[in-house]
C-alpha cells in the first residue's frame, strides 16, 4: 500500500504543479486580455475625436461653400451692373457727341447766316 499511498502523492504533486502553471498562464492571459481592452479603448477614443474632428471640417467646407455660392451671388449682380454702367456711359458718350454736332452745326449756321447778312447789308445800304 506504500506503493499507491507514494503514487497518489506524486500525482497530486503532479496536479499541484499543473494547477500553478495553469493559475501563472491563465494570470498572463488575463493580463494580455487587459493591455488587449485597453489598447481597444485607446483606439476607441481616436477614432472618435477622429470622427468629430472630420464632422468639424465637413461644417466648415459647408460655410466655405456656402459663403463662395452668395460670393458668386454678389460677383454677378457687380458684373451685370458694371455692364450697364458701362453701356449707360457709351451712351452718355455718344448723345455728348450728338450734342456737340448740333451745337457745331448751329454755331456754323449762324456763322453763315451772320456772314450772309453781312454780305447783304453791305450791298444795300438804307438810305434816310
Amino acid at each position: 500500500m506504500g506503493t499507491n499511498a507514494e503514487q497518489v502523492a506524486a500525482s497530486s504533486e503532479g496536479l499541484t504543479a499543473s494547477a500553478e502553471q495553469t493559475g501563472q498562464a491563465m494570470e498572463h492571459v488575463a493580463s494580455i486580455t487587459e493591455k488587449l481592452a485597453e489598447g481597444a479603448q485607446t483606439q476607441g477614443n481616436s477614432i472618435e475625436a477622429s470622427v468629430s474632428l472630420f464632422r468639424r471640417w465637413m461644417r466648415r467646407l459647408r460655410k466655405i461653400a456656402d459663403r463662395s455660392i452668395h460670393v458668386k451671388g454678389s460677383v454677378d449682380v457687380a458684373s451685370e451692373l458694371a455692364s450697364k454702367g458701362s453701356q449707360a456711359i457709351e451712351s452718355a458718350i455718344h448723345q455728348m457727341s450728338a450734342v456737340s454736332n448740333n451745337v457745331s452745326e448751329i454755331l456754323m449756321e449762324g456763322v453763315i447766316d451772320s456772314y450772309a447778312l453781312n454780305l447783304v447789308s453791305s450791298h444795300y445800304t438804307i438810305s434816310a
